[in-house]
């Protein structure tokens, strides 16, 4: 019995990316010797989604309730996923999907975990490149887990990785973090990362920075350790210290201690809530003819 492949697709707003998106996806992994399905995630998209255009067995759509963001949309997916492994994508078609046979390939050479790490970065500007260089750099000194540098949510999991993710229900969610958490053996796949296809990226700087954040916070107890040194040293340098210069640092520290609790008082309510990470619309599965009106398309 053929090996399952599920690519999991989240999206929003991609308006007919997403059928070029699906093109691309459906021709390589139709010249595969896996059997495979494609789960897009609508993560709470208002414009006239053309998701629902798409007939093809292989296809399923989650609808998410409403915009959770792109993290609790892959996190859907990875629910709703059957394959033997599972290969996380973007819409836009920066991550190429060509690439998809060379992951499977060491993937059968026993990788748990084949991440693509972007050798470029098309399209972005040098603001946005210095700053995923920088925090990158920065996480993988901040935490005893070794999150891969310069690597995004584009990666091939096994079900055992899966499985264990699935098992993590955290609402302030860092997936690329959390699959290494989990241990596994993980190889890289250098490529060149391209522009976007067409449109606008969805995510905004304040996006980028909550993100970055949840990455720190969820993976790192640094900084309280730096808070609790920060105090020993305060206390220290107090007997040597005039008073409006003690003040003035006592105060600087209770701020930046305020700053950091609340980051991690905000997980621990998160989670303590017991909400669940997300509410489904409707879970379509696109059955018709394995030559749908797409596919025909492609194939010919």
């Amino acid at each position: 019995m053929a090996k399952k492949i599920s690519v999991i697709i989240p999206v929003y707003n991609e308006g007919t990316l997403v059928e070029t998106c699906y093109q691309r996806v459906v021709k390589v992994l139709w010249d595969t010797k896996y059997a495979y399905e494609i789960l897009f995630v609508d993560d709470g998209s208002t414009d006239g989604n053309i998701l629902d255009t798409l007939v093809d067995p292989h296809v399923k759509v989650i609808h998410l309730a409403r915009n959770f963001g792109q993290q609790i949309a892959i996190t859907a997916g990875l629910d709703a996923a059957s394959g033997d492994a599972v290969i996380i994508m973007d819409a836009d078609l920066q991550d190429p999907p060509e690439l998809i046979p060379r992951m499977l390939e060491l993937w059968e050479q026993g990788a748990h975990i084949v991440y693509g790490q972007r050798l470029s970065r098309q399209g972005e500007t040098w603001r946005k490149k210095v700053t995923a260089n920088l925090y990158y750099r920065l996480l993988s000194r901040l935490t005893d887990v070794r999150v891969p540098v310069d690597a995004g949510d584009f990666r091939l999991m096994d079900r055992q990785v899966v499985d264990v993710l699935c098992q993590m229900r955290e609402h302030s969610r860092y997936l690329r973090g959390l699959s290494a958490w989990a241990g596994f053996k993980q190889v890289p796949l250098a490529y060149e990362r391209q522009g976007r296809a067409a449109g606008e990226t969805k995510y905004t700087g304040r996006k980028m920075m909550h993100l970055a954040l949840d990455g720190v916070f969820s993976l790192s107890y640094l900084p309280l350790r730096l808070i609790t040194y920060s105090g020993l040293l305060t206390l220290i340098l107090s007997l040597f210290m005039k008073p409006h210069v003690l003040m003035f640092c006592i105060g600087l520290q209770g701020t930046v201690a305020g700053a950091v609790l609340g980051a991690y008082l905000k997980q621990v309510v998160e989670n303590t809530r017991n909400r669940p990470l997300y509410t489904v619309v409707e879970t379509a599965e696109k059955v018709g003819s394995s030559a749908g009106r797409l596919q025909r398309k492609d194939a010919s």
